[in-house]
Order: structure tokens, then sequence, then C-alpha cells
């Protein structure tokens, strides 16, 4: 069933106020994607970013900063899913929240559209994981997201993560059956490598070199950089993963409208300038 729309969607006079909340946030490209939209679709809103690092509780954020609705990022994808009324299928089994919308009667809803910004980043890039081997770097809310994205579509998936107690509770929740902890003891030629590492992380040594292909989630500061530049490896996935997952969100809160024009090369390179800044 269609969730509703949230308070002051189209034909409503007010004013709709959105965020992205998590830590840290100046570098977020969400208010650029959700302003395009607003422009496009004719709805007068505005959407910013919140340095929170869990510390408040969720039903502060949206009272403090008179919200209709949220995305969340690291490291919150999992910290309010108690505080929540109710969760989509998809993100009770993931255990992460990355959208949260305040329903007409006040209650506050939990989403996941890391999956579909996956699937939908990948068609975008003509990426085919069916059958594929691939290294998921990470074991948190979008590590879950990849995960289950990517043993869905048929890949032959081996989870790294720092703390291995974390990557093996990630497969017995999501891919029990399917995916695999740690390296494999070879490589194949061509393993996609999948990495949600934040900022900061520690890059696991392998032999990257039989990898062709990185998509990575993070676009700003990544540890994949240092690693993947000097190889002549493609880093790709993490401006089309954002756009996508996005587009997903303000859809549920706004409906479609197929008469709206959206140019998705336009919006995601004009992302990739921003990037580069």
């Amino acid at each position: 069933m269609q969730r509703p729309k949230v308070t002051g969607s189209f034909g409503d006079a007010k004013k709709v106020r959105l965020a992205v909340a998590g830590s840290p946030i100046a570098h977020s490209l969400s208010p650029c994607i959700f302003s395009q939209l607003f422009a496009l679709h004719g709805i007068e809103g505005e959407y910013i970013r919140i340095e929170e690092d869990g510390r408040r509780g969720l039903g502060e954020l949206f009272s403090e900063y008179a919200l209709d609705g949220l995305n969340l990022t690291a490291p919150l994808k999992s910290k309010y899913l108690d505080q929540l009324s109710s969760l989509s299928p998809v993100a009770g089994q993931l255990c992460a929240v990355n959208a949260i919308s305040r329903e007409p009667d006040g209650e506050l809803h939990g989403e996941n559209f890391d999956v579909v910004g996956i699937a939908q980043a990948m068609r975008y890039l003509g990426l085919a994981v069916g059958g594929r081997e691939v290294i998921l770097l990470g074991a948190g809310g979008a590590a879950a997201a990849l995960l289950y994205y990517l043993t869905k579509a048929g890949a032959r998936v081996w989870v790294v993560n720092r703390t291995a107690a974390h990557a093996q509770e990630l497969i017995a929740r999501i891919a029990p059956l399917t995916a695999h902890l740690g390296l494999p003891d070879r490589l194949a030629p061509h393993t996609l490598v999948c990495s949600t590492l934040p900022a900061g992380s520690e890059v696991p040594g392998f032999d990257w070199s039989q990898t062709g292909l990185v998509f990575d989630s993070v676009y700003a500061h990544s540890p994949l950089e240092p690693v993947v530049c000097p190889l002549g490896l493609s880093r790709v996935g993490s401006l089309e993963w954002l756009y996508f997952q996005a587009l997903a969100f303000f859809h549920q809160l706004f409906g479609h409208r197929p008469e709206v024009p959206l140019d998705h090369a336009a919006v995601i390179g004009q992302l990739k300038e921003l990037d580069r800044k």
C-alpha cells in the first residue's frame, strides 16, 4: 500500500522542510539534488544539513528543525530504529533506515531507499553483477543494502570488515547461505569491489590489480583514492547511488509525475562538478 504523502506536498501552501543528518555532513550534496527536484516540480521547499552524531533523539530533531522528512547517513542509519512508529519491510530486514517521513498523524515512518538507489545506479552504469565475484568492504548500514542487492542479483560475495564479528553478523542476517566471510583464497580476474568504508578507514590489503572496477559509496575523501588511482582503476557509483536513492525518497513524499522531465545524466554531471571543487 502506498504511504501517505508528507504534510506540505503538492497543492499545500505550507513550505516543505527536509534535511539530511549525519557526521560529518558539511560535504553532503543531497541539498543540491533536492533543490533541483523542488524547482522542477514547482515545490516551495527547503533542504538543510544537520550535523548530528546521534546524541539527540529523533523527535527532538524533527521538532527543533520543524522537519517534514529526514535523510540519514553515517553513523545514524541504525541509530533510531526504536524511535520510529513503523518500518518498511526492507528497512526492517536491513536494520537500517536512510529516509524518515512524518505522516499526517505525526507518526514517523522509516524507509531504506539505498537498495533502490544501488539497483538503479548499477543499471545506469551498465554494471551486471549476476554470477560475478564481489568483495564487499564494510559491515554497516550501507554494506547491508549492498549485500542485500548483490546476493539477490546473483553475485558471489565475500564480506571484509575490520571487525570480523560485525561482518559475520551481517552475513547471518542478510545472506547466510550465499555470502562468505573474509577474502577468497584466490581473486578471480576483474573481481568487483564494493566499498562502504568511510573517510579515514584503513583499506584492506590484497591484490587490487586483479580487480576491474570499484563501486564506492563514498564520494568525498574516499579512503580508496590513494589505493585505486595509482593502479588506474575506476571508482564509480557514489554519486549515482546518492542521486537515485534521493529520487526514490522524493517520489515517496510527493508522488511520481511522469510529465516532469528528469535528465538523470545532467543532474549526476552537476554533482560530479560540485564534488571536484
